[in-house]
């Protein structure tokens, strides 16, 4: 997310809005220097945070909003938890949509739950269940996908395998 959001920066603003941070920054992006080794223990971790947070902040300057996606948060480490959890709180206040998508069938003692616990709480936050597909959209989607080369029991067959999942629908 972070390395997409840079990238998005015109190169002649780079440094303004990574700003201070920057070395901390680095710790995560090694593109932007030599990191502060500080910042991934202790007091540097919360300013490594402060650091996303404004970069964050200041890639929204002059009203543009911003939408930053995390994808498969199911796999993200306790650091990454650690950040999305305060940052849902900082963000508020700024014109950002955080969308993060995380798989719901998760392992006993997977801490994704109590993440997903607090992140309810925070105002703001909407949680979107999406369904596996119904079999006539599974259909369409496999019809759309494979063409003519897909014959109705073929498709059938596929969407029976894939259980209405899109991505293995697709695959």
């Amino acid at each position: 997310m972070l390395r997409s959001l840079v990238r998005s920066i015109d190169a002649r603003l780079l440094d303004h809005v990574l700003g201070p941070g920057r070395r901390e920054l680095a710790a995560l992006l090694p593109e932007l220097g030599d990191p502060d080794p500080a910042s991934v223990t202790g007091a540097g971790a919360a300013r490594l945070f402060e650091a996303v947070l404004l970069l964050v902040e200041r890639a929204t300057r002059h009203g543009r909003g911003l939408m930053l996606v995390l994808e498969d948060l199911h796999w993200a480490d306790p650091s990454a938890r650690a950040l999305l959890a305060w940052l849902v709180g900082e963000l508020q206040r700024m014109p950002v949509l955080l969308v993060a998508t995380y798989r719901t069938d998760t392992d006993p003692g997977d801490p994704l739950p109590a993440l997903l616990v607090e992140l309810d709480r925070a105002d703001g936050c909407e949680r979107l269940e999406l369904a596996p597909l119904a079999p006539s959209a599974a259909d369409a989607l496999l019809a759309m996908l494979g063409g003519p080369a897909l014959d109705p029991a073929g498709r059938a067959a596929i969407a029976r395998r894939a259980g209405g999942i899109p991505l293995y629908l697709e695959e």
